[in-house]
């Protein structure tokens, strides 16, 4: 069974992922690490191709893990083709703070420099379009999830704590 972790950019998926790996004994895997692999920093490459070619390109690498089992697999930041997510045989979870948490890690962002923020950057310049896509996409994620986690102003490791006693509660794993 995989575990696929889903949410909108920079709520902690690739962390959170990582540490839910571990737990689970399962192998990770990352959308956006093997996007950025195969075609350069997510960014900037969405900054030179239209939606329409940048989608196609993130569903090259979001139809490949169709076709792996028993991983914990972080979701791109995209909420193009989550259909393509449910045909990944696994449990989808999504990481949901609030938009307040959002807001305030958007503004934290906003003056880091760090080769890490550079990598994930947040990719949108208001908190207007931030509002926005934050009901746009959460409607979505909700729609497609199997589990929601309320990820605000929790360590990632509280999160995986969540989402590893949600699991058990739910008979999906025994031990971790």
């Amino acid at each position: 069974m995989n575990f696929i972790i889903i949410g909108m950019n920079s709520v902690g998926k690739s962390k959170v992922g990582k540490l839910l790996s571990k737990k689970l004994n399962k192998i990770y895997f990352d959308e956006d690490d093997f996007f950025e692999t195969q075609y350069g920093l997510i960014h900037e490459v969405k900054k030179t191709l239209s939606n329409e070619d940048y989608q196609s390109k993130f569903l090259k690498i979001r139809t490949f893990f169709t076709n792996i089992d028993d991983i914990v697999l972080s979701a791109g930041g995209t909420t193009g083709r989550l259909d393509i997510v449910k045909k990944y045989n696994g449990i989808i979870i999504h990481l949901n703070p609030s938009l307040e948490f959002i807001l305030k890690k958007y503004k934290k962002k906003k003056k880091d420099f760090s080769s890490e923020n550079l990598r994930r950057k947040l990719v949108w310049e208001t908190e207007e379009v931030i509002k926005k896509e934050y009901f746009i996409q959460n409607e979505l994620y909700q729609k497609n999830a199997d589990i929601t986690i309320d990820s605000s102003f929790l360590e990632k490791s509280e999160i995986v704590d969540l989402i590893l006693k949600e699991l058990k509660n739910r008979n999906l794993i025994k031990n971790y």
